[in-house]
């Protein structure tokens, strides 16, 4: 998406506005209309009130994306083959060649294999700052060309039981996993976040954590909530000391986007907002 958004952009706009749950940020970007047109038709879902993945409690986790879309594979083909149109011919293929890698620390081998063979309902979940300990969770429609899609170390290994209602693979090495649920959702990804995962909870969405509810309410493309330690470590002392060592804030957040018939609608609400980013390059760091 940067790729698209950089070489197709016409025209951006951003608005900030205070409401009751922090700062929103609106940004609405136009895009070239054939690049636009393209991801409307192939990127969209129809609206639907169904729920395919569990609705999980993840508190431990820096962020947390689900994404609904028509068709997962198509929608990814769509993505790489616009990015690489959308810039020269040697940064398009390099595009191309190397976004399969992308999906390398989910344990996926082919991802098109995967995407083919999982419903329109995505999470990804990222337990740290850098990205290495992420997992997918799907439901499986085609078991034979998930199993082709997966890591060869993950495919060969002996499943066990990890509970009365779920049986997990881990890699020789330790590093990868694989839990599977009678009801065919899967958890693949870092070991240690799989489990983390699996030991978690359902959210009630009446009483949940208001942006865990709001995720799996939206309606959009992808909706994302999520947690940013470093920008509350960088604005407090600008305006004050800090009063104890011990305690390490965090300013929770929640995106949602939306494709338009121009281009793409972000919307974020955040304890501090763009804003406060930008206050944060103030730091003498």
């Amino acid at each position: 998406m940067p790729e698209i958004l950089r070489n197709s952009l016409r025209e951006a706009t951003w608005t900030a506005t205070k409401t009751g749950e922090g700062i929103a940020d609106s940004y609405s970007l136009s895009i070239d209309p054939k690049t636009a047109s393209v991801l409307n038709e192939t990127l969209i879902r129809p609206r639907t009130e169904t729920h395919e993945l569990p609705q999980l409690r993840l508190d431990e986790a820096v962020s947390v994306t689900r994404y609904q879309l028509g068709d997962p594979n198509i929608a990814w083909r769509s993505l790489v083959l616009s990015a690489g149109k959308a810039t020269d011919a040697e940064s398009g293929a390099l595009i191309v060649n190397f976004s399969d890698s992308l999906f390398e620390p989910y344990g996926i081998a082919d991802p098109e294999r995967f995407l083919r063979s999982v419903g329109p309902e995505l999470l990804t979940v990222r337990f740290d700052e850098s990205g290495e300990n992420v997992v997918v969770v799907a439901k499986v429609k085609d078991l034979q060309t998930f199993e082709q899609s997966i890591a060869n170390e993950l495919r060969t290994a002996k499943p066990f039981s990890g509970s009365p209602d779920q049986t997990v693979r881990k890699s020789a090495d330790g590093d990868l996993s694989l839990a599977t649920r009678p009801s065919g959702v899967v958890y693949l990804g870092d070991a240690g976040s799989v489990e983390k995962i699996l030991n978690g909870m359902e959210i009630d969405l009446s009483e949940g954590e208001r942006f865990a509810v709001q995720m799996f309410q939206s309606d959009a493309l992808s909706a994302t909530r999520g947690v940013d330690k470093a920008i509350v470590a960088k604005i407090v002392p600008l305006f004050s000391e800090s009063k104890s060592s011990e305690s390490s804030p965090t300013s929770h957040f929640f995106t949602e986007s939306r494709l338009s018939k121009t281009g793409i609608e972000r919307r974020t609400v955040s304890d501090f907002g763009f804003i406060g980013w930008i206050i944060t390059q103030f730091d003498k760091e």
